[in-house]
This record gives structure tokens, C-alpha cells and sequence, in this order.
């Protein structure tokens, strides 16, 4: 199964992103100071382009997806996942304080803004979840990318604790790791 292309999912892939919401769900479950960094529930944003064809469609799709994952809560604290429309860095900050956001989900059509981005994420302790070994590569904390038939997980270790996670060696031996 395709799980990921580091262009971004194409139409009809529902399946690939309910395979990287499980699994990125799953490897949340490894975040030592989840509880301590998100407090009673762990909202997570799925960040789009409007002005992006297709974009907002591909967020609400991976919405779905982890929201069809949310009855399970990681370390017993409940998930809330939502699309949100990036509109630049402030508008971001702002919802990231006024929706206690943290988790953001990004997909390449975002990495012109990833530096922005990722200073939002290191600066507010709030983790980037991706698809894209691309972002990655440049300051998304934890990914899903494309391996062989099935998802391999990346995990950025810099910028996952720059980002307040702590995974523990349980997911870092089955991981790739960024170091």
C-alpha cells in the first residue's frame, strides 16, 4: 500500500492517510512528555493552502483520518484533529495559543513556510507530524514517508526535542532516525 508521496498524497489515496494518521498516532504513544506538553487533550491542526488546489480537500481527507482514530486516546488523553487554513505565521501563532494546539501536521505544499513553521513548533513546544521526508529533513519532528509497500517512520531527533518530545528508545529502534 502507498502510504506517501513526498509530493503529497494524490486523489483517491484515503487509505494513505489512514495509515499515516495510525501510525503517526501510534508513534505519539512513545512521547514521554506528551501529557506534560499538551495537558488534557492533544489538539492537533492539519494545516492547508486555500489558495492551493486541492489542498484544503487533501487536509479535511487526513482529518478523517485521524479522526476516525480519536475513540483511542494516546497515554489516556483524548485527540481532537481539524484542517486549518495557514495564512501566514502570526494567524498560526495565534491559533496555536487560542486552540492549545499540539500537534501540526504539514504536507509539502507548506515548505516554503516549514522555517517559520518550525519556530512556531520549538518556540510553543508543539510537535510536526508530516508525510514528507523532505520536511523532515528540515524541522518536522516525527513522518510517515514512503518505504518499500508500507509507511517507514522518520523521526528528526533535533527537532523532535526542540519540539519538547521525548521518544523513547522503543520507537527509535524501529524508527530511522535524523540525529
Amino acid at each position: 500500500m502507498l502510504v506517501c508521496t513526498t509530493a503529497g498524497a494524490r486523489a483517491g489515496d484515503e487509505c494513505a492517510s489512514d495509515r499515516v494518521a495510525y501510525l503517526l498516532t501510534r508513534a505519539l504513544a512513545y512521547d514521554d512528555n506528551l501529557k506534560a506538553r499538551v495537558g488534557g487533550q492533544l489538539n492537533i491542526a492539519i494545516l492547508y493552502r486555500a489558495e492551493i488546489a486541492g489542498s484544503e480537500r487533501l487536509a479535511s481527507t487526513m482529518s478523517e483520518a485521524f479522526t476516525t482514530l480519536s475513540g483511542a486516546a494516546i497515554q489516556g488523553v483524548p485527540m481532537r484533529v481539524r484542517p486549518l487554513a495557514f495564512e501566514d505565521v502570526a494567524s498560526l501563532v495565534r491559533a496555536v495559543v487560542t486552540q492549545r494546539i499540539g500537534g501540526i501536521f504539514v504536507r509539502d505544499e507548506l515548505a516554503l513556510d516549514a522555517a517559520g513553521i518550525g519556530k512556531i513548533c520549538r518556540d510553543r513546544k508543539v510537535i510536526m507530524l508530516t508525510c514528507s521526508e523532505q520536511l523532515v529533513r528540515h524541522g518536522a519532528a516525527l513522518g510517515v514517508v514512503q518505504g518499500g509497500n508500507k509507511g517507514a517512520l522518520l523521526v528528526n531527533l533535533p527537532a523532535s526535542r526542540a519540539q519538547g518530545a521525548a521518544f523513547g528508545s522503543d520507537l527509535l529502534r524501529v524508527a530511522r532516525v535524523l540525529r
